[in-house]
């Protein structure tokens, strides 16, 4: 038999109770005698804990049987083995079905009575070993279901991001990735790897409740040492005190080329579970693919702004090409601003379709300056060869993928909305959003401006002519959109 179990005795046959208690001491354990199932009942109902129970069936007062079905739901009721008379026996097998281990019967065999305890001991300790196997193996699911998780959210939310040319959103989309796979109740991410540093928390309006002087204490160490730490246990020597008094916190840095750029700070108080191996692995391995998609951001934006400087060095020649062409430009962003903000388009749309507008007729760099100047009208063959513009625009801008979607619109600008326009023919909302307002904007500010071979036709006719093709040439709502611009900026 296992030495040192914590038995429970409840008899009323104070002597019997003795005995027992006195055999099973010698045998090492540790005897509790009660003589009443009421006592029983609340010292069962406390926190203190026993391996198990030997329980008379027939006492005064409450009754075994009642002692059982009283404690049916008792979270920490130990098993028990009841102890009856024969007679009792259909009593003993009720009880059974209520939950008791076993029974033995009045008067028995001290051999038996060892050999049952020593039993239901062993099933005992068994069931609490499946059990703690049952919570480690669900546990370990769960933990393995979160990391498979956290990787394939991973891979998708890295294959967005490299589109953004926000880095703080950026990051805040991946804190916000963190905060929902690691089950976290507030989180930080802090970043030096530009001029000025990026700080997210989530949620935003978090109540710190007096610890916010001990979190930006304990991110700067994780900053300047370089090591991830965790909150609310014992500090190391050099380890300031704030980390105590911030239970269940992780910190992790984020570090690049050899140097600490960042940390990401993790706290889940509200479950006292603590991190397990598995949240640490996950922490760690964002973190260093946030060192990562900061430095190709950063590449990104260099190579985005140089690519953007040589395109725009090619637009002013073709101002000089085209003498028109400057002022055509700067008028028409002014136009376009006004309604961008009027749609309230996200940044990155409001950017690419700024950035065409600019662009749209980059594609004249090709076409002859005979052509571009001529005083009058152009022939077929000329109209031919003006008509490629979109088209060379469209190849030089593609030529980086960086400027792939502006190289889109550009192409599309000429189309019409009926489907007889240039260069593919597109019709109604299979032509670009963006196309769609660069050919309402271009057509006016051609028709209300100054050409080689014709003058200005006047605001109003020019008006006029953009009403008449609605519906044919152009978007109907946003030629709407764009009339109404137009008036609004007329009675400035």
């Amino acid at each position: 038999m296992n030495p040192s179990h914590n038995i429970l005795i409840v008899d009323d046959e104070i002597v019997f109770a003795t005995q027992i208690g006195d055999i099973l001491s010698d045998l090492g354990h540790e005897a509790t005698l009660l003589h009443s199932a009421e006592y029983a009942l609340t010292r069962l109902s406390a926190p203190h804990s026993f391996d198990l129970m030997l329980l008379d069936v027939h006492m005064p007062g409450m009754t075994g049987i009642e002692l059982v079905r009283a404690t049916a739901d008792l979270p920490n009721r130990p098993p028990i083995i009841l102890m009856t008379a024969f007679s009792s026996l259909p009593t003993a097998l009720e009880c059974l079905k209520l939950g008791a281990e076993d029974y033995i019967t009045k008067p028995f065999d001290l051999d038996l009575l060892l050999l049952t305890i020593d039993r239901a001991l062993d099933r005992a300790n068994m069931q609490r070993q499946n059990r703690e196997l049952n919570r480690m193996l669900m546990v370990h699911t769960h933990n393995t279901v979160r990391g498979q998780q956290a990787m394939r959210g991973l891979v998708q939310m890295l294959n967005l991001l490299p589109a953004s040319r926000d880095l703080p959103q950026a990051m805040l989309e991946v804190l916000s990735y963190v905060h929902r796979i690691l089950e976290s109740d507030y989180s930080t991410l802090t970043l030096q790897m530009e001029q000025h540093p990026i700080i997210c928390r989530l949620p935003a309006d978090t109540n710190l409740n007096g610890t916010a002087a001990d979190l930006q204490e304990a991110l700067l160490h994780v900053m300047l040492s370089g090591q991830p730490m965790r909150g609310g246990e014992p500090s190391a020597d050099d380890a300031p005190e704030c980390f105590a008094r911030l239970p269940e916190t992780l910190f992790m840095p984020v570090c690049s080329q050899g140097r600490t750029v960042g940390v990401v700070q993790i706290a889940r108080p509200s479950n006292p579970t603590g991190f397990t191996e598995t949240d640490e692995q996950i922490l760690e391995l964002i973190c260093a693919e946030i060192a990562l998609l900061g430095v190709n951001l950063h590449l990104y934006d260099n190579c985005e702004k140089m690519t953007i400087g040589a395109i725009s060095s090619l637009a002013k020649t073709l101002e000089q090409k085209d003498h028109g062409t400057g002022d055509h430009s700067s008028r028409t962003h002014t136009y376009l601003e006004r309604m961008l903000d009027r749609l309230n388009l996200p940044k990155d749309q409001r950017d690419t379709i700024c950035f065409a507008m600019q662009l749209h007729d980059i594609g004249k760099i090709r076409v002859p300056n005979d052509i571009i100047n001529k005083p009058g009208p152009l022939d077929d063959e000329e109209w031919a060869v003006m008509r490629m513009h979109p088209q060379w625009g469209f190849d030089i801008l593609n030529s980086d993928c960086l400027l792939s979607q502006v190289a889109t619109l550009v192409r599309h600008h000429h189309e019409r909305y009926d489907g007889t326009g240039y260069p593919d023919g597109l019709k109604g909302d299979s032509i670009p959003f963006g196309s769609r307002f660069l050919s309402i904007i271009d057509a006016f500010d051609a028709m209300n401006s100054d050409r080689p071979y014709r003058t200005s036709l006047g605001l109003d006719a020019a008006v006029r002519e953009i009403r008449s093709n609605v519906g044919t040439q152009f978007d109907p709502e946003l030629t709407e959109l764009f009339l109404s611009t137009v008036h609004e900026l007329a009675q400035a």
